[in-house]
């Protein structure tokens, strides 16, 4: 349960707790539980047509909001409902549509944490594309904005993404990125400045590979040297994943993740390029060893 002594953070991402894939924000979630913080798990509010629609993680989402949030020692998951659509498509993808999307929230997210006997949160943490509505539920709390991705790259991202942007990074305290370029794109293209971001890069679980040299190679006869592209294979640069795959002096291009209609397409087309489809997490090692 909830320490009433401790510090308490509210974490966003659009992801379950439980899940195989514990995306980077989970996982720095875990890591100030386990140095005694108080986590509130929050996820992207769900419209009412969204649990009945097979989308990614909604069995985890759905389960959180049913339970009236999931407590795990001092972690409390939580998803809520919303009556107010918004998404990265115009012309939804507008900052008061992020408040409203939080503030029509049902029940009211600040009530649901009395009841249940979890603390306002101190500080917050924010992740996702809307998560800048948030503040409007606890204002005045200190902001740090987790930044995975440029969301206005995306393929279903209009021009008017990076007015989203420009609005969830400069209402944050701080930001952390997980990569060089993204800092420096946050600088030279949305002017943020340089002493306002960190940098937390994404690592590598070496105990995973430890113990797997007698296994066999999960991929025989395939050509060295191998570029592995790992994840969410629909946000792939598929023009720089075709040109690697056509060099005549390269070995393969190996695609571990789900195998969608485009990929597939490729892999007709590319002999040197080849899918694996989806692994959990403790297959993977053996592919990149």
């Amino acid at each position: 349960m909830m320490n009433p002594e401790g510090p308490t953070i509210l974490v966003e991402r659009n992801v379950p707790w439980q899940t195989i894939y514990p995306v980077s924000t989970r996982v720095l979630a875990e890591c100030f539980a386990r140095d005694g913080w108080n986590v509130i798990w929050l996820t992207p509010p769900l419209r009412l047509d969204q649990f009945a629609r097979n989308t990614r993680y909604r069995e985890g989402l759905v389960a959180q909001n049913r339970l009236r949030g999931v407590f795990m020692e001092n972690v409390f998951a939580y998803t809520p409902l919303t009556w107010i659509p918004s998404s990265r498509k115009f012309p939804l993808d507008r900052p008061f549509l992020a408040r409203l999307t939080w503030q029509a929230s049902f029940p009211s997210l600040r009530r649901l944490l009395r009841q249940r006997g979890v603390p306002l949160p101190d500080v917050l943490w924010l992740a996702s594309f809307h998560a800048g509505g948030v503040r409007s539920l606890f204002p005045n709390r200190p902001t740090v904005f987790h930044v995975t991705d440029a969301f206005r790259f995306y393929p279903t991202s209009p021009p008017t993404c990076v007015e989203m942007e420009r609005w969830n990074y400069k209402a944050a305290d701080h930001i952390v990125v997980t990569a060089p370029a993204l800092k420096r794109l946050l600088i030279e293209d949305l002017s943020v400045a340089e002493g306002k971001i960190s940098v937390i890069m994404h690592g590598v679980d070496l105990q995973r590979f430890r113990g797997l040299d007698h296994l066999p190679d999960p991929m025989p006869g395939c050509p060295h040297p191998r570029l592995v592209a790992l994840g969410n294979t629909s946000k792939l640069h598929f023009e720089i994943l075709s040109r690697l795959a056509n060099c005549s002096d390269f070995g393969t291009v190996v695609v571990i993740g789900p195998k969608t209609d485009r990929l597939s397409a490729m892999a007709e087309q590319l002999p040197s390029l080849r899918l694996v489809g989806s692994l959990l997490p403790e297959q993977v090692p053996q592919y990149l060893l």
